[in-house]
């Protein structure tokens, strides 16, 4: 638990959890896209370098923590992995804000959530 200790978690000790085999270990980021599509006018494929030239970066400090944390210790015991302590992190986030890419898209009126898909999926 010594990375506790420190402010920043070092990327190596951070958390990693997929809920879904198998676990996606690379990205091609030379054909990997953004895709937002959905209720706006401009559906857009952003590539990394697209994200990087045309978006001013922010930073942000935050926690991450997965919600099954500890789950190991409930009572009752509950369904999932049986996390014991360690499924959280403390990082500088740093990227272009969703809502200057949201801008870009051109958000319709009437669009009422975002949703988010990763590379965990089946």
């Amino acid at each position: 638990m010594t990375y506790f200790e420190r402010a920043i978690t070092p990327n190596e000790a951070f958390f990693v959890r997929y809920h879904i085999f198998p676990i996606p270990t690379s990205i091609d980021l030379a054909t990997w896209r953004l895709q937002v599509t959905g209720l706006v006018e401009r559906p857009l494929a952003l590539s990394m370098a697209d994200l990087q030239a045309q978006f001013p970066p922010v930073a942000v400090t935050a926690v991450c923590q997965c919600s099954g944390n500890s789950r190991g210790r409930f009572t009752p015991r509950v369904l999932g992995g049986q996390w014991g302590d360690g499924a959280m992190g403390n990082a500088a986030w740093v990227g272009a804000r969703l809502r200057d890419i949201l801008t870009m898209a051109g958000v319709r009126s009437g669009a009422a959530q975002v949703t988010f898909n990763g590379l965990d999926q089946p």
